[in-house]
């Protein structure tokens, strides 16, 4: 799991600092080096403006080649922080 409180840069960065923890926690559990990649879209209308991510890792250990995916997000309503899960596939 990763988590990340308010970031100075925004939903955005938080949501990819929370991201880049959570990978780097599955890696340390693993013992594997690390490659990631985002894709985030925006859609935007007017005033309004919808975005939705999707987020891939690809660890890899001795060439071997495990994917995670994140299972689920959520912000606590207390302080902010948005907290990431993800699972090894």
């Amino acid at each position: 799991m990763g988590q990340c409180a308010p970031h100075i840069k925004g939903k955005a960065e938080q949501r990819k600092v929370a991201i880049l923890r959570a990978i780097n926690e599955l890696a340390l559990q693993q013992s594997v080096s690390v490659d990631s990649s985002m894709v985030m879209e925006i859609e935007r209308s007017g005033m309004m403006a919808k975005s939705k991510s999707k987020s891939e890792a690809f660890l890899s250990a001795d060439g071997v080649v495990v994917h995670a995916h994140i299972e689920e997000v959520w912000i606590d309503p207390k302080d902010e922080t948005l907290y990431v899960w993800m699972i090894k596939d």
